[in-house]
């Protein structure tokens, strides 16, 4: 039976886990997974709200400008 291995394992030998810095090296790795998933649900954030926009009402008639009168002279 295998048992689950730790996270360094599963990646290549160039980005494996230095030695002595584990702990700050995991730190780090979790810095970096926890903005990872912050700008994936900005991201949702962002594209869902370009899609409700782009759904809403395009054919509005434009808005209707002033006109200056011209002058009594």
């Amino acid at each position: 039976m295998q048992k689950n291995l730790p996270r360094a394992s599963h990646t290549a030998p160039e980005t494996s886990c230095p030695p002595g810095g584990s702990e700050v090296y995991e730190l780090f790795l979790a810095e970096l997974e926890a903005r990872r998933k912050r700008l994936d649900k900005l991201l949702q954030m962002l594209t869902s709200e370009a899609n409700r926009q782009a759904c809403g009402p395009m054919n509005a008639a434009p808005r209707s400008r002033c006109r200056r009168t011209a002058p009594l002279a």
